[in-house]
């Protein structure tokens, strides 16, 4: 007796089809990095090419997401409105402290999405130089009956 493939509900499918080209909309729209280029702008002497943007990462200073399309960036990138003149900015660190253990993607996704605690519904990203305390304190307000 051959067992069948189960099919792939419908509904699911089409959801992750949108959820991908959202992902891919941000890395389109901000840029992206990856973590030899940020090693590499940054003259890195560090014994691996990356070790010195795995520490940023270890220490929560910027986060990475898996690349939508994998054959062509099988490694994690880094969304470019993260850094200034490819540095970490300081209040990316801020609002990772915040939301502590929320998905890389939500992550993402939050910074880039409208935020009913900034004015005019800013989406984070728009202030991170501008007003960095402001986006700060909409994550902690988001966060407070926010789900991982």
């Amino acid at each position: 007796m051959t067992e069948q493939m189960p099919v792939p509900d419908p509904i699911e499918v089409a959801m992750m089809r949108r959820l991908a080209a959202r992902y891919a909309r941000v890395l389109a729209e901000f840029g992206f990095f990856t973590a030899e280029e940020l090693a590499s702008a940054n003259h890195s002497q560090a014994a691996s090419g990356t070790a010195m943007v795995d520490n940023w990462r270890e220490r929560g200073r910027v986060f990475a997401v898996p690349h939508p399309d994998k054959s062509a960036h099988p490694r994690d990138v880094y969304s470019a409105f993260q850094f200034e003149k490819c540095q970490p900015r300081e209040v990316v660190r801020d609002v990772l402290k915040v939301f502590a253990r929320k998905d890389r993607w939500k992550l993402a996704l939050w910074f880039t999405s409208n935020n009913g605690w900034l004015p005019d519904d800013a989406r984070p990203v728009d202030l991170l130089k501008s007003d960095p305390k402001a986006v700060v304190e909409a994550a902690r307000r988001d966060a407070v009956g926010s789900p991982a």
